[in-house]
């Protein structure tokens, strides 16, 4: 029998872009799922939304934050302690899977590759707008460290290996959750050079804001990883360097 997959998705004002999120999981090729939905005191219709696909599939979990708004952090926290599969992943409400996202993900982990796996996507930027985002054949923490290289929607890692890790209340909180994973297992281990889902690059993101994601970064290594500040002064500048070079060359990781 496969492992179970806890798909974890946090959501806040979604209405325009969750369903095709949830109808990407629930479409999967592969079956054993969960897919926990975590509402973040939405003030549009996403809950009704949800509460649909609840009553038509049980492996749909809606999860209230009653709390007032938290932020994603604590929305995915949230799904995380109630997870009940093996193998966890994540995706957004603005995200989406190709139908093969999970099969490919779970192969390579019971093949033993790797505790951690994660692969190519595409970013949406509008209208017909699609730009691809490959991955490296393997990250380690000392890659993750110079800059992000797995996409969120992308990454899978086996909680029997790792233990389950949480998000810490800070900005890029999932940068900061790989790099945490990473400094347990030692490498993660991309499943290819077919893409696993498509990335939706709103306005006031954090891709597409580069002093933001900047100053994020800094963040993470000083107060996240509590790096040493000479060694994520030099980190920064390779950070910068990378961003610089990808944005007009069109560099591959």
């Amino acid at each position: 029998m496969d492992p179970l997959v806890s798909v974890i998705m946090p959501c806040f004002n979604g209405e325009a872009t969750i369903s095709k999120a949830i109808d990407s999981v629930l479409m999967q090729s592969f079956r054993e799922f969960e897919l926990i939905i975590v509402d973040d005191a939405s003030s549009d219709g996403s809950i009704k939304i949800i509460e649909g696909y609840e009553r038509i599939d049980e492996r749909v979990v809606n999860v209230f934050n009653t709390e007032g708004k938290r932020g994603p952090s604590h929305a995915r926290n949230a799904a995380i302690k109630l997870a009940k599969g093996r193998f966890l992943c994540f995706l957004d409400c603005d995200d989406y899977l190709v139908q093969d996202s999970l099969r490919r993900r779970v192969d390579l982990l019971l093949a033993g590759a790797a505790p951690v796996v994660f692969g190519p996507y595409l970013r949406f930027e509008g209208g017909s707008h699609f730009n691809p985002v490959p991955s490296r054949e393997t990250v380690s923490f000392k890659d993750m460290l110079k800059r992000n290289l797995i996409g969120n929607l992308t990454g899978m890692y086996d909680s029997k290996k790792v233990g389950k890790i949480f998000q810490k209340d800070l900005r890029h909180e999932d940068y900061l959750m790989w790099c945490e994973i990473l400094k347990v297992c030692d490498f993660a281990k991309s499943t290819g050079c077919d893409y696993l889902g498509v990335y939706r690059v709103s306005s006031d993101s954090l891709s597409g804001n580069k002093i933001k994601a900047a100053l994020w970064h800094w963040n993470v290594l000083r107060a996240g990883l509590n790096i040493h500040f000479f060694r994520a002064l030099t980190l920064q500048f390779s950070y910068v360097f990378s961003s610089i070079r990808n944005r007009f060359f069109s560099f591959q990781p």
